[in-house]
């Protein structure tokens, strides 16, 4: 009978260490959810801000597209050329900043915070394959035009190359033939 009082002592011993290592697990359970709530409420922190930074991007994006377009056609009236232009879209491969026509002459291209050659190249292309793509959006003569807040090294060698009219902060870096 002693021997199983004793047996019994240790079986109540071994609940006894592992309801409190339950114990334990369970406090550090606790412990994993109230950080899970806090990375929560980091990550809802960072996507306000990430919100509130595509918010001023866009704002920004959307003036820089203004400005390009306001002095392409400044330029264009200082060339004796009627063209209003705007940003278009044309479908979800075709989308350009700066777009207008008057059936003679059709001015395309995009607007940038900066462009460089390779900037210059891929505009280049898109237009090019726009113009394979749907010819009869881009009647009369092709003026392939770039504005940028500001040029790094070679772009406007790069424009002066592939025949692109260069815009920079409200100036003309080289002049279209119209």
């Amino acid at each position: 009978m002693n021997k199983l009082w004793e047996e019994n002592n240790k079986l109540w011993q071994e609940v006894r260490r592992i309801n409190e290592n339950i114990e334990r697990l369970w406090q550090e359970n606790r412990r994993i959810n109230e950080n899970i709530e806090k990375l929560w409420q980091e990550n809802n922190k960072i996507w306000q801000e990430i919100r509130g930074i595509r918010r001023t991007l866009e704002h920004v994006t959307l003036s820089i597209e203004e400005e390009a377009n306001d002095v392409v056609q400044y330029f264009l009236r200082q060339k004796g050329v009627a063209v209003e232009t705007r940003p278009t879209h044309f479908n979800t491969k075709y989308e350009f900043d700066i777009y207008g026509t008057n059936g003679q002459l059709t001015v395309v291209g995009e607007a940038k915070t900066r462009a460089g050659p390779s900037t210059v190249r891929r505009v280049v292309e898109k237009i090019n394959d726009a113009v394979r793509a749907m010819p009869d959006k881009f009647p009369g003569k092709v003026i392939k035009v770039i504005y940028c807040l500001r040029a790094m090294p070679g772009a406007v060698e790069e424009a002066n190359r592939l025949g692109v009219w260069f815009l920079e902060s409200g100036r003309e870096r080289n002049s279209p033939s119209i």
